[in-house]
């Protein structure tokens, strides 16, 4: 089913609200809560909503000084001094936050009328796992069914859904209700304030008798409702039953924070209950001529709420506004503090999700509400609302499904980091001859840890060396077939070196497979990098320096790299025994930190054969009689650190012809296989009878879908790639397709949501926390894996990011 058809399914199966952005309002891409933070929401919200039922329950007796604390309202004496037992709560919501430290909180509850019943059934009809409102809609009606049981047995009963008309999401939701509710013991009857009159002793709706009546009307707004004070008589009587109670209103106000509060303050609370009110609960007291002042000068520390509020309307937030504004706020309601509180602010965690806008897909960093809705006090699920900003907006506002899963990637950070650290860190580096410490002004070593567990180790490692096969395979089958392939892979004008004769069978002697991490746990392959592969020196030298200063107990992923590699190395130098060998690169500081390393394994080996090894700038090579001069040194052998496709770009097409399949220790038929074209080549295969069942089931598992043309993907959320481009260059998403001018060079690959990872990321002037996109390389050498290392940046990773050391456990 298209996409735009969901959004109309949904637009009128759930009676949403028409809107220009409709599709932009649900994006069906779901954030996991961890089981730890989900085990956290329950355990808060069980314990306060049990607080709030005894207060409720005892507010004549052991908490009558809260009484107090209730704003003026209409009908106010008549509402808290109703003479019956409480009815059962059949809804709620509490607005739970995870703070940037990922504690969790909640900034109000939602006792009368909550809303977002929509939102919570909708996420039900997109899947994930352990998806936390499964059942939400049958929970629903099995509640109410309940509760209409206990208090009328099995007759047939009327039931009025009573919201104001010109409230026209209250009016939706009540035709959603009735669209659950009514069956053939119950008749759904929606009304107003205006259509509701008693008669002989019962409630009348339409000239119908009304057995319950469920309120999507607040309570301090029930005596607009036509004959109430005779309906509360009533409902007195239990002649009929008003759900929620209106006595309600006593959790509704947010003052009940304040006296959550208050009760602490008095040590009335049990142990357990206090510790969870101290940890969820932000400091809140009524706003008072006596305690305004202190919000006034500490705007960033605090929230002004109203206490009959609803829908974020009169909600200050000090930390959004200026100096200036806050303070013409203030001036505004410090002669009416009576209907305000005073709340602690707490800092909102921003998490990365994926909005949906005109239809595309886009990662953005947003804060979310969780919405945790209970039902005859139980959960019954939780809403998403993300944000741009603290406060919900429904302009910009949009939900995502929710579930529970433990990702198998995570930061450990270094609790032994001091002030001055890491500039210790990089005086030692330094020493060392390593000088690429900062990234501009930013940190670009991180002296934390990710930690990768073991089972997905285990199947990184696996996946690695059959996928290898895989490709070495298929680039096996394009040099047999010299040729038909070329244009596709993009390599018709290097042809010539990359089709020279070999005799060996693996994909590189060094290379670097590029993994990502869905927010499944799902491993997807997003490139290989045969040729240049970046990293060497962190996944080596940095690494075992990282591990020995902070005497880290832990698997290392790297420890057979250059053990391995250097092996490999000497099998291909002693086949073609050479004279001597040229390693070169560009001066650029990455690429000559990574050939030092391939410099000091090479010169190792060959010490020992009395072959010579010369380290330089691959710029100063040129051709003579069919002989690669470095200056006057003749060259035998080389190891290139540099793309093979660039030699013609910057006017060495004679170096490039040189070279071949015997000469170069990275030989050029491995550029068969660095041009993502070769993803799409797989898939064209899978139609044929080239690869095995098994060979079919790793593709499918592994590499994302690839296509030439655009035309022809199966999906409208990918990214393009050049096929043959370096370092993240020139890769968009779909919605940027626009600005590419000619697609003819690019491919079309299915996006894979990642897992994103929060970092905090120092620089030589600020620290700040961001969601950072980990990227696993993962080494090889011939056909096995040697190691890995991680890199944190942006979706698509370019030079400016970051690495993280990465380990198992």
């Amino acid at each position: 089913m298209k996409y735009n058809n969901v959004v109309d399914k949904l637009l009128f199966d759930y009676y949403a609200i028409h809107c220009k952005r409709k599709g932009d309002i649900y994006s069906p891409y779901p954030f996991y809560l961890t089981q730890s933070e989900y085990r956290k929401i329950k355990d808060y919200t069980t314990t306060i909503h049990r607080l709030s039922l005894d207060i409720l329950n005892n507010i004549n007796t052991k908490y009558r000084d809260y009484k107090e604390m209730i704003p003026d309202f209409p009908l106010k004496s008549e509402i808290l001094n109703l003479n019956r037992e409480i009815s059962d709560v059949f809804w709620t919501r509490y607005d739970c936050f995870i703070e940037d430290k990922d504690k969790i909180f909640f900034s109000e509850g939602n006792y009368d009328k909550p809303c977002a019943q929509r939102e919570l059934a909708i996420g039900e009809y997109f899947n994930c796992d352990n998806n936390v409102n499964k059942e939400f809609v049958e929970n629903f009606k099995n509640k109410f069914n309940f509760i209409a049981e206990k208090y009328y047995g099995n007759r047939k009963i009327n039931v009025l859904i009573l919201a104001d008309p010109c409230h026209y999401e209250e009016v939706h939701l009540s035709m959603l209700y009735r669209e659950w509710l009514e069956d053939s013991k119950m008749n759904i009857i929606l009304g107003g304030s205006n259509n509701v009159h008693v008669k002989d002793e019962k409630v009348y709706c339409f000239d119908k008798s009304i057995d319950i009546i469920l309120r999507q009307f607040p309570t301090e707004n029930l005596y607009e409702i036509n004959d109430i004070e005779a309906i509360l008589k009533l409902y007195e009587k239990n002649k009929v039953l008003i759900l929620n109670d209106p006595r309600i209103i006593i959790l509704q106000s947010k003052g009940i924070f304040a006296y959550f509060h208050k009760l602490l303050s008095e040590d009335r609370l049990d142990d357990y209950t206090a510790k969870i009110v101290k940890e969820c609960i932000p400091c809140t007291e009524l706003l008072s001529k006596e305690n305004i002042n202190k919000a006034r000068g500490n705007k960033n520390k605090y929230v002004i709420k109203p206490i009959l509020g609803r829908y974020s309307e009169d909600v200050f937030i000090g930390s959004s506004y200026s100096e200036e504004e806050w303070k013409l706020i203030i001036d505004d309601i410090k002669y009416c503090t009576q209907y305000y509180i005073l709340q602690e602010f707490r800092q909102i965690r921003k998490d990365n999700i994926v909005e949906l806008k005109r239809g595309y897909a886009h990662n953005i960093d947003a804060f979310c509400n969780f919405g945790v809705y209970l039902s005859c006090n139980g959960i019954t699920g939780i809403c998403s609302r993300w944000n741009y900003d603290y406060l919900t907006d429904n302009e910009t506002t949009f939900v995502t499904p929710i579930g529970i899963k433990d990702t198998k990637l995570h930061i450990k950070y270094n609790e032994n980091i001091k002030d001055k650290e890491f500039k210790s860190v990089n005086l030692d580096l330094v020493e060392q001859g390593f000088l690429g410490a900062y990234n501009n002004a930013r940190e670009y070593i991180s002296l934390d840890q990710v930690i990768l567990s073991k089972d997905k180790f285990e199947e990184l490692k696996n996946a690695s060396s059959e996928i290898l096969k895989l490709f070495n395979k298929v680039s096996e089958f394009v040099y047999e077939n010299k040729g038909w392939l070329d244009d596709v892979l993009g390599i018709t004008s290097i042809n010539e070196s990359i089709y020279s004769t070999k005799d060996f069978k693996y994909l590189s002697i060094l290379g670097r497979m590029d993994w990502a991490l869905d927010i499944d746990n799902n491993l997807k392959l997003m490139e290989l990098n045969n040729e240049t592969p970046a990293g060497l020196y962190e996944a080596t030298a940095l690494n075992d320096y990282l591990i020995k200063r902070y005497k880290r107990n832990i698997e290392n992923p790297n420890r057979n790299f250059e053990e391995i590699l250097g092996r490999n190395i000497e099998e291909y130098i002693l086949k073609y025994t050479p004279k001597t060998i040229g390693i070169f690169s560009t001066c650029y500081y990455e690429d000559y930190y990574n050939i030092d390393i391939i410099f000091n394994m090479v010169e190792k080996i060959s010490s020992k054969y009395n072959i010579k090894v010369i380290k330089g700038n691959v710029y100063n090579l040129r051709v003579e009689n069919h002989k690669l001069y470095y200056f006057d040194e003749v060259i035998d052998m080389i190891y290139r650190y540099f793309p093979l496709n660039w030699f013609e770009k910057f006017n060495m097409k004679a170096v490039g012809n040189w070279i071949n399949n015997k000469n170069c220790i990275n030989q050029p038929v491995t550029l068969i296989a660095q041009s993502k074209s070769l993803f799409a080549v797989i898939y064209e295969l899978l139609s044929t009878k080239f690869f095995t069942s098994y060979e079919k089931n790793l593709v499918l598992k592994y590499i994302p879908y690839t296509d030439i043309s655009n035309k022809s993907m199966k999906t409208i959320d990918y990214i393009c790639k050049p096929i043959l481009e370096r370092e993240g260059l020139g890769v968009y998403t779909r919605g940027q397709l626009s600005s590419i001018d000619n697609l003819d060079n690019y491919i079309f690959q299915e996006r894979i949501n990642i897992k994103t990872l929060r970092y905090i990321s120092n620089s030589t002037y600020d620290k700040k926390r961001k969601n950072l996109f980990p990227i696993l390389g993962c080494f090889y050498s011939k056909n096995e894996f040697i190691g890995m290392y991680c890199r944190l940046g942006s979706l698509i990773t370019k030079e400016n990011c970051i690495y993280i050391p990465i380990y198992v456990d």
